[in-house]
């Protein structure tokens, strides 16, 4: 079927259909330079060019070209093409993005993407994590325990808001309670698949 997928765009690079279910292809299989010009001819269908440019973003946040992802998930965000979970879901990939650094506009910036994904899915555990994170690199700890606390009771084997929840609680003092999240970081790095620290930073899920 790949090969089938690339030989139809190659064929028929009018077929804009084909391009981008071509690139999306190439994604899947770590081909991301590959995969950009097909991405970049399905551009020019409206109906695919959400999905287009979350592709695009999500490829060339691979390749390391943070600027231009970010770049392409805002033109997917403000597209009346995109849907609902579309919007979602670039709200999430740039909230990560923006969440890579230390800036505090960007960091402000990361929040408001977590933001407006949890009014979009209210219980989606990236959009509470990702808002939690922000808060805490903006030194915001109070504001930012509750949000970690409802990401680990959404997703109760993922590590990372039990890791910055520790880290909370001792800046604040409440040691009983740091100790208590290091227990759970413990439990849940001992399951199989869980060995080692957890890392902060999430990787962009590829589109669907």
């Amino acid at each position: 079927m790949p090969k089938q997928l690339l030989e139809a765009a190659r064929e028929n690079p009018a077929n804009k259909v084909n391009a981008y279910f071509a690139g999306h292809q190439l994604i899947l299989n770590g081909k991301f330079e590959t995969a950009l010009p097909y991405l970049y001819s399905a551009l020019d269908s409206k109906a695919l060019q959400s999905q287009a440019l979350q592709a695009l973003a999500f490829a060339q946040a691979r390749l390391g070209n943070y600027g231009l992802a970010e770049s392409y998930y805002r033109k997917a965000i403000d597209s009346p093409k995109t849907s609902d979970d579309g919007r979602y879901s670039a709200l999430v990939n740039l909230s990560i993005l923006l969440l890579l650094g230390h800036e505090s506009a960007r960091l402000e910036e990361g929040f408001s993407c977590a933001q407006r994904a949890q009014k979009l899915q209210p219980d989606s555990w990236d959009a509470h994590f990702l808002a939690g994170k922000a808060l805490f690199k903006l030194g915001r700890l109070r504001e930012a325990g509750p949000e970690l606390a409802r990401a680990a009771k959404l997703n109760p084997e993922d590590s990372k808001p039990h890791f910055l929840l520790a880290r909370i609680y001792d800046q604040l003092g409440q040691h009983d309670r740091a100790r208590n999240e290091r227990k759970n970081l413990a439990r849940i790095q001992g399951r199989p698949g869980q060995a080692g620290i957890a890392t902060v930073d999430p990787v962009p899920v590829a589109p669907e």
